[in-house]
C-alpha cells in the first residue's frame, strides 16, 4: 500500500534554532558539531516545511552564514531574556495557544534553552530538545541541564528520533530521498541482493 502523506503533517510543532552565534559559539563545547546538526536541523525543517525559528540573544554577534542560508526563509529574533517567554518582542511564544510542541536546538543547554523549556512546559506546550544539537561551555552544566528538564517533561530527543517521528512511516512519498539525504542511505535496504 502506498500513499502520501502531507508534509505539513506537524501540527503545532516549531523548531527553534537558540543562540548559534559567531561570538559565542567559540566559548561552547562541541560549537562545529552543534552548528552541522543545527544545519541538519533547519534543511530537514525546510525539507518537511516544518516552521523554523532563529532567536538570537543581543551581542552575541550574527547568526553563521552557513545557518542562515540552511533555514532559509524563517522567523528571526533577538533578545536580551533568557526566557523566551519574558521577551516582549517574541510573539510566537506569547500568542500561541497551549499545546504547541517547541523543539530546541542550539545552545546553550543550561541557560536559554533550560529556562525557556521550563517555562513552556510549566505552561502546559509540549517540549523537545534534540540532544546531539545542544551544548553548552561546561560539559557538567550540559549535562546536569538535560537531566533537570527530563525530570520536568522536556522530551529528550536526537536528530534521527527527529527525522523518524516527522516522517512517521516508509510508505511517505519522500522517504526515499529524504532518508538518502539526511541518514547517508544507512536504514535503506537494496531487495533482491
Amino acid at each position: 500500500m502506498t500513499s502520501s502523506i502531507p508534509s505539513r503533517a506537524h501540527g503545532k510543532k516549531t523548531l527553534i534554532i537558540n543562540n548559534m552565534q559567531v561570538d559565542l559559539l567559540p566559548m561552547i563545547q562541541g560549537a562545529s558539531r552543534v552548528l552541522e546538526h543545527c544545519c541538519w536541523l533547519a534543511e530537514l525543517a525546510q525539507e518537511i516545511e516544518l516552521p523554523v525559528a532563529l532567536v538570537c540573544h543581543e551581542k552575541l554577534g550574527a547568526l553563521p552564514a552557513r545557518l542562515r542560508k540552511a533555514a532559509g526563509v524563517c522567523t528571526t529574533f533577538s533578545k536580551c531574556h533568557f526566557n523566551v517567554l519574558d521577551e516582549r518582542g517574541i510573539d510566537i511564544f506569547r500568542t500561541a495557544t497551549p499545546g504547541n510542541h517547541w523543539i530546541f536546538a542550539g545552545v546553550e543547554t543550561h541557560v536559554c534553552i533550560l529556562q525557556s523549556a521550563l517555562a513552556l512546559r510549566a505552561r502546559g506546550d509540549l517540549v523537545s530538545v534534540v540532544v546531539d544539537a545542544v551544548a553548552s561551555r561546561s560539559v557538567l552544566d550540559h549535562e546536569v541541564a538535560l537531566s533537570r528538564m527530563s525530570r520536568h517533561g522536556v522530551e529528550l530527543i536526537t536528530r534521527e528520533m527527529l527525522f523518524f517521528e516527522t516522517m512517521a512511516q516508509s510508505e511517505r512519498c519522500d522517504y526515499l530521498a529524504l532518508s538518502q539525504r539526511f541518514l547517508d542511505g544507512r536504514y535503506l535496504r537494496t531487495y533482491g541482493e
